[in-house]
Order: structure tokens, then C-alpha cells, then sequence
């Protein structure tokens, strides 16, 4: 993953849920132009770790949605070995593995190198490891759960990542929080001050584009998710769960 497709600040997307966090504007006509009118900024990382150990200890949860994931962890068949895109310090992890951990029998999460190697000082034990590209992943183990939680939406070049992730050949991907509609729109997200302020490039993905990038899977579960902006017209917020068509 490059830094010129930085993700959203890792507490912004911890704590990024409910109604009125934030507002979309737009339209803009490509990334870059959305790109010009933003202004993004770095979270400090020791933050999001301190809210990681909340959830490792028990003492937090990270408020995902993860019933889709939980599905397709016990859909995989056997154990779930998940390549977690985009996964962070694995708040998702955590979470998971308390409530379906005899389940997983690894979790690699791949992120920017510098959460990578946090992650691995920090937060790795006999099932979770951090790299920072998806070949490095790969040579720990091949995955049969996919997961990108919150993360395609943000990229410079999502379609790219993608098909690298397809073409893993996984049972199951798992697109959780995730904005889709009737035509591609290219948009500025503002966050609201308690947030951090800031205004980033956000991508909602048409339908179209979503079923051809997908065409060898098979959508299986779709739970709608409440909007991030009630005015947005002709989109929804949605988890969603694929599974490879046989042949």
C-alpha cells in the first residue's frame, strides 16, 4: 500500500459510525480535483494503540458491524485464514477472535509500513501478523477469507488493490462499510471538529463497476448501514459478502 493512497487517520475510521459524522460535498469531476480541495492530515498512531489495547483487553470494543465477517469466517469451511486489507493495529481482530477465535487459524493484516511495524512490536501474537504489502502476507499463508473494512472507498486506485485481492482466489471476500449507488460519484468528506476536523477524497462506487471487478463471485449477503449523509441521493452504506463461484 503506497502513501500516495493513504487511507483515512487510523482513529478517525475507529471512531467514524452513526448519523451526523460527517457530510459529503461534490460532485467532482476526478480524484485529483476532489484531492485539491481536502485537507488531510496525520493522526498520531500512539492514539489509535491506546484504543487497541482498550479492545484487547476486553475493556472496549472496536463498534464494527461483524456479523458479515463472522459469517464468512464460519462459511470459509475449516479454519480462516484472513488477509485483513487495510486491517490496522486488527481492532477487528480482537474483536473477532473473542467471539469466533477457535474458528481463525491466522490473520495477516496489511497497512502503511509504518502501522505494520507497530503492529508487530505491538499488537502480534500466534495468529495476528502486520505487513506492508500483500506479497509479504502471502508468504506467511494464502488466505481464504478477504477482508477490506472501511478502506476501498478511500484509495487512489481501488480497482487495482482489488483485482490484486481477487486474484488471491479466496472462498469468501468480505466488503464491510462500504458505499455503492447507481453511478460512480467522487466526493469530499468533511469530518466534524471532535473527529479532527480534515476533508478527504471518498469514492461511491457504482453498481456496475462493483459487478464487473466481481464478476466470478457471488454476492450472498448484502445488510444495509445507516448513511453517512442523509442528503446523499442514489447510494447506499452497506456490508457485503461474496463467495466464488464454483468452476
Amino acid at each position: 500500500m503506497r502513501r500516495s493512497d493513504l487511507l483515512p487517520p487510523a482513529v478517525t475510521r475507529a471512531l467514524l459510525r452513526g448519523l451526523g459524522r460527517a457530510t459529503l460535498r461534490g460532485d467532482y469531476s476526478n480524484w485529483e480535483s476532489a484531492l485539491a480541495a481536502s485537507a488531510p492530515y496525520e493522526t498520531d498512531l500512539s492514539v489509535y494503540a491506546r484504543l487497541t489495547e482498550e479492545i484487547r483487553a476486553g475493556r472496549s470494543t472496536s463498534s464494527r458491524l461483524l456479523s458479515p465477517l463472522l459469517s464468512a469466517i464460519l462459511l470459509a469451511g475449516g479454519m480462516a485464514r484472513v488477509l485483513d486489507f487495510g486491517g490496522n493495529l486488527g481492532e477487528v481482530y480482537f474483536d473477532a477472535c473473542r467471539l469466533a477465535g477457535r474458528h481463525i487459524e491466522s490473520w495477516n493484516v496489511v497497512d502503511l509500513p509504518e502501522i505494520a511495524l507497530l503492529g508487530n512490536s505491538r499488537f502480534a501474537d500466534d495468529k495476528l501478523r502486520f505487513f506492508s504489502t500483500i506479497e509479504d502476507a502471502l508468504a506467511r499463508q494464502t488466505p481464504n477469507v478477504v477482508l477490506c473494512f472501511h478502506v476501498l472507498q478511500y484509495l487512489q486506485s481501488p480497482f487495482q488493490y482489488l483485482s490484486r485481492l481477487v486474484a488471491l482466489a479466496p472462498s469468501l471476500i468480505v466488503l464491510n462499510e462500504f458505499p455503492v449507488g447507481n453511478r460512480e460519484r467522487i466526493m469530499v468528506q468533511h469530518l466534524l471538529p471532535e473527529l479532527g476536523g480534515g476533508r478527504r477524497p471518498v469514492r461511491i462506487f457504482s453498481d456496475e463497476q462493483i459487478a464487473a471487478a466481481l464478476a466470478d463471485w457471488e454476492l450472498i449477503e448484502e445488510i444495509g448501514l445507516p448513511p453517512w449523509d442523509r442528503t446523499l441521493v442514489g447510494a447506499r452504506h452497506v456490508s457485503r459478502i461474496y463467495r466464488r463461484r464454483a468452476g
